[in-house]
């Protein structure tokens, strides 16, 4: 086959660029073919370490530069100083990685060959590329916003660090994570929170992970996001009894459940907190799709005498059979 001059080579000799141009179509896009920047791999990358330092563990984290994706982050752990505590009240410091840490690659000397490590379709000079780089790209920037807001365009935000008046060591500190969080397509892409997760328009078949809610979601119609799964708590209007089984058991419950689901898609649910007792939970039909809610029918029985005034029901979005 012809030699393929760019990335990868036969030696070391490629820039971030080239790595990035090779490497960024398996992470998440958007609708608008933008990558989603942020961390993969991990999600706390910023502990508590000793007198008024953090611990920043090894990350990998994924950006943009000039168009192109740029793969950073830290090869090995590292520290950072908290300053110290304000006279009142309590100060908002937020730890950042530093996406200039990364900087253009540029070649020492052209000892053979024409090309330059950013010009793919030239065969590439033998020189090793020199970079430099900051120390470790972490930045620790103080008294900023709860949500990190107003940073430098260059400053991405790991974690925030309150830190009290009345601190005597990071260990009085509490630490919130809010690093941007991105996977490779295919993967779960986390998200802090609603309004994290409404900042990004997803392609179809995305699925997400919502940490504030405890719930999975996925992308059935470009754009938005659809529930996968989720709980309610239903009041038992009237408990009914059935001499042949010797069971109670309770009317059709019906639910709208907040999401649509594809004709070739149902609904598997099961019950919770029940109390004593043999019972049963089973779907009866889906009488309603569409317009971003979902209509069922439950039905429940249980063998012993039931006392409870609710039932908690699980429901999950699965492939129909």
């Amino acid at each position: 086959m012809p030699a393929l001059y760019g990335f990868p080579r036969p030696d070391y000799a490629f820039t971030a660029r080239e790595v990035g141009l090779s490497l960024g179509g398996l992470v998440v896009h958007d609708m608008k073919g933008n990558i989603r920047p942020g961390v993969i791999g991990r999600q706390n990358i910023v502990l508590k370490a000793s007198g008024w330092q953090v611990r920043v563990c090894q990350f990998a984290y994924v950006s943009t530069r000039q168009g192109y994706p740029v793969l950073g982050g830290l090869d090995q752990a590292t520290t950072a100083t908290i300053g110290t505590p304000p006279a009142s009240g309590t100060r908002t410091d937020t730890v950042c990685y530093d996406l200039d840490a990364i900087p253009p690659v540029s070649l020492s000397s052209v000892e053979e060959g024409s090309g330059s490590p950013d010009d793919p379709d030239q065969p590439p000079a033998s020189s090793l590329p020199v970079v430099d780089r900051l120390a470790t790209g972490i930045v620790v920037v103080p008294g900023t916003p709860a949500r990190a807001t107003g940073l430098a365009a260059n400053l991405a935000p790991l974690a925030i660090v309150n830190v009290p008046s009345s601190a005597k060591s990071i260990n009085d500190c509490s630490i919130s994570h809010v690093a941007a969080y991105t996977a490779l397509v295919g993967s779960v892409v986390v998200f802090h929170d609603k309004q994290d997760m409404d900042s990004f328009k997803p392609w179809q078949g995305t699925r997400a992970y919502n940490m504030a809610l405890d719930q999975f979601y996925s992308c059935l119609n470009p754009g938005s996001w659809r529930q996968d799964s989720g709980r309610i708590s239903y009041k038992i209007p009237k408990w009914m009894y059935s001499n042949s089984t010797a069971r109670h058991y309770m009317a059709n419950a019906v639910f709208t459940l907040p999401t649509t689901i594809s004709t070739t898609e149902s609904i598997q649910i099961c019950s919770e907190d029940v109390g004593s007792g043999y019972c049963k939970t089973y779907l009866r039909h889906i009488d309603q799709r569409g317009n971003g809610t979902t209509r069922i029918a439950v039905g429940f029985e249980q063998d012993a005498n039931p006392t409870l005034p609710t039932v908690t029901f699980t429901w999950k979005v699965i492939q129909a059979r």
